[in-house]
């Protein structure tokens, strides 16, 4: 593929200086630039949109053409958008009469990338907020289904729903830096699988975010003093597309990016979701219970004395987690409870590969992960299939023969517990690990297998609102040590629960 070369410019902002906005500047500067952009040979010029400062009317029509005047002058065919700011006091005849392109929503082929200059109403109302048409939506789900070409899309609002943390306009008002859909345009991206990149403007500032493996940028204002104060930006992007992606904004705030080029069809892992609406905890779940798992309490031991009591008169088990190296610490915590049998982080990691490859040869990276690996039933060699790390691994693992991994520290793990990863040749990177942490859904769903008991009957009494969710997610019922502190959860307290299930009443307040 030859590389497609294209000029971008945004948020413009001809007219009166406005806050941070110098738009009586913006003739100079655009003139100044004009041999930079001639230079550079572009296959396009796109303007993605907030050409004008709107003061009324007539003066947004005479900012306007003398705009249009000088991009003219530039000699390098361009591709208009609209933003909200150009919607404010001009209508759409009235930007496609002085630009003398329609503003409708259109498509070109150039160099083997698909490009796609999507024009949603780019109204923008304070109290509305930002809302694009069904047909608006439609269109662009049809013209991207419509080849298998590598696509570029440009837009005036971005749809990534990035952080505006440090944002000068949006920090304070994050509703009004995307359409209040935008999630409806990733699911759409992440459906077709051919856009390999979104270019908007709207924010001011140069960005890049990667979602499910689709690359957005934003550009920088030209008029804009707020990154580089106190003179304007002045900046213009060259993007390139060709073996990747390079980004390289120019101006005084300079910007650089290179971004690699997702196959057709890659998708990123969709994150866990509930398969099922919060199990309701009540009098009827409870007579049907077969199992209780108890998160390690602080101020809930009472109430589970009590629970662990009824438990042993209906033979319903009872199951402790623990965190990495709390093993031979956990009776203390949980009270007088002796004979409950202990579930750590280090046996479910253990657990996941017996499930997935019975008999596996694995290399636990510390004592904790050799025990669960071989109460599993799995086998310690050198020369593994898996590896397991924990966070308190002991020492780094180092490779013993060409074909094993390297050792990769949890912290770059975002932290997690307990990991396990079949052991490819050197090629562990972070995405590589599978997490099955007590903060994850995994963790219950073989923490279930262990007790032999199917999730809907099973009971978790939970200290922490991360793992309450992830319960929720495996499908077990979930009672909260102090629910007030996350009452978006909905869930019951262990103390109310702990009475329904003995059948004790609640004790007085202060008692």
């Amino acid at each position: 593929m030859n590389t497609l070369r294209l000029a971008v410019v945004t948020d413009i902002h001809n007219g009166p200086d406005r806050e941070t906005q110098r738009g009586s500047q913006v003739p100079r500067i655009l003139k100044a630039l004009a041999n930079d952009i001639r230079r550079y040979k572009p296959d396009m010029l796109i303007d993605l949109g907030d050409r004008v400062n709107d003061v009324d009317r007539a003066s947004d029509l005479k900012h306007l053409s003398e705009l249009a005047e000088i991009i003219a002058d530039i000699g390098v065919p361009c591709t208009y958008l609209m933003g909200n700011h150009d919607l404010d006091n001009l209508s759409i005849d009235d930007n496609e009469r002085v630009l003398r392109q329609s503003m409708s929503s259109s498509s070109l082929e150039i160099k083997g990338v698909h490009l796609v200059f999507w024009r949603p109403d780019a109204y923008l109302s304070v109290g509305r907020g930002l809302d694009f048409r069904r047909s608006d939506l439609n269109w662009l789900s049809d013209e991207l289904k419509s080849t298998r070409l590598p696509t570029v899309v440009f837009s005036h609002i971005p749809v990534h729903g990035g952080s505006m943390t440090s944002n000068y306009f949006f920090e304070e008002l994050p509703d009004l830096a995307t359409y209040r859909a935008s999630h409806e345009i990733r699911q759409l991206l992440r459906e077709v699988g051919n856009v390999i990149l979104w270019v908007a403007g709207h924010l001011h500032w140069n960005s890049a975010v990667v979602v499910d493996g689709i690359a957005h940028v934003s550009i920088a204002s030209l008029a804009d003093t707020w990154t580089k104060p106190p003179e304007p930006a002045g900046a213009w992007a060259a993007i390139e597309v060709g073996q990747d992606i390079h980004v390289t904004v120019q101006g005084r705030d300079p910007y650089e990016t290179r971004l690699p080029i997702h196959e057709a069809g890659d998708r990123w892992v969709p994150r866990v979701r509930a398969a099922r609406p919060v199990r309701r905890v009540d009098g009827a779940f409870l007579g049907g219970i077969g199992a209780i798992i108890v998160e390690a309490p602080a101020s809930s031991e009472h109430h589970i004395d009590i629970m662990r009591d009824t438990a042993d008169q209906r033979g319903v088990k009872m199951l402790a987690t623990a965190p990495p190296k709390a093993d031979v610490l956990i009776a203390p915590r949980i009270g007088r409870l002796p004979s409950m049998e202990v579930l750590s982080p280090s046996q479910i990691v253990a657990l996941h590969v017996a499930a997935i490859a019975p008999g596996a040869a694995v290399w636990p990276t510390n004592e904790e992960l050799r025990i669960g690996a071989l109460a599993c039933g799995l086998t310690i060699h050198s020369d593994p299939d898996y590896v397991l790390v924990g966070e308190s691994s002991e020492r780094p693992w180092k490779a013993t023969t060409d074909r094993s991994p390297q050792y990769v520290a949890t912290s770059s793990i975002a932290k997690a517990q307990c990991i396990a990863r079949s052991a490819d040749a050197n090629t562990l990177s972070p995405s590589d690990f599978v997490v099955v942490s007590p903060e994850t859904a995994r963790y219950f769903s073989l923490a279930c297998r262990k007790l032999g008991v199917p999730s809907e009957r099973v009971l978790f009494m939970a200290t922490r609102a991360a793992t309450a969710r992830a319960a929720v997610y495996a499908g077990l019922g979930v009672a909260l040590e102090d629910p007030a502190k996350f009452p978006e959860l909905g869930l019951p307290s262990i103390k109310e629960v702990a009475a329904l299930f003995s059948g004790r009443p609640l004790p007085r307040a202060g008692v």
